[in-house]
């Protein structure tokens, strides 16, 4: 092992044990616990990681955690629960709708990418987690996407829209009317109904929605559906 390699391993072998002791962890015990590194080592590693902001040494010669460790650590606790927010707000809207949920990630060329799903035993089953899906001509999802892309791209999707033109004009004003509205139903494989997850700065973050397998349903089912999936599209935004 080089002598960098070897550096970096003890390093963060260090901070690790910091990391275990919340009052914090005086240098012998921090010797003992690093595998017997020699004082010298583990003075000089102490010096250079109290430099950089990762550690600090109290006044009773304890060393703790120190700034950038502290932030550190607090991104990755606000990401966690970040995700932990958006799956469970997934699965309140798969519950009360009794229907499949998911959001998706949009990118404008025209691919959604699924990011988060819950899905519901008797309803529609989404391609698993990481995957992408181009059809977002008749995609609910990707329809919403079209419709919260940036002009110059929204233009070029429909454009490439495969039809007449006159369906070319048809798919352009269903676009449009989802823009107005916040939310679409589309049919395909199942029946989508999605509407665009913003940040309270108004930024489009992604598409949620939910997905039905093919029947009828009544008008008082499609608002209470529009009401559930606009509901948890703004809450998904709040989380971002």
């Amino acid at each position: 092992m080089s002598g960098s390699n070897a550096g970096l391993r003890n390093s963060l072998q260090i901070l690790s044990v910091i990391s275990e002791h919340k009052v914090g962890v005086q240098f012998t015990e921090l010797k003992k616990l690093c595998g017997g590194l020699s004082s010298g080592t583990l003075s000089r590693l102490l010096k250079v990681i109290i430099e950089e902001g990762w550690c600090e040494k109290g006044n009773e010669g304890f060393y703790h955690a120190a700034g950038k460790f502290r932030l550190a650590a607090d991104n990755i606790s606000g990401a966690n629960n970040r995700e932990s927010l958006i799956q469970n707000r997934l699965i309140r809207l798969a519950e009360s709708s009794g229907e499949s949920a998911a959001l998706v990630n949009w990118n404008e060329n025209g691919y959604m990418t699924f990011r988060n799903k819950h899905e519901m035993p008797e309803s529609y089953h989404y391609l698993n987690i990481g995957k992408t899906n181009n059809s977002y001509a008749v995609h609910g999802f990707g329809m919403i996407g079209v419709a919260y892309s940036c002009d110059r791209a929204r233009q070029q999707l429909i454009a490439d829209y495969q039809g007449t033109e006159q369906q070319r004009t048809a798919y352009s004003q269903i676009i449009m009317q989802a823009r107005e509205d916040g939310i679409i139903m589309a049919q395909d494989k199942g029946i989508r109904i999605a509407s665009p997850v913003l940040t309270k700065d108004e930024n489009f973050v992604g598409v949620c929605g939910i997905s039905l397998l093919p029947r009828e349903i009544t008008d008082e089912q499609k608002q209470n559906y529009f009401d559930l999936v606009k509901e948890a599209a703004r809450d998904l935004g709040s989380y971002f």
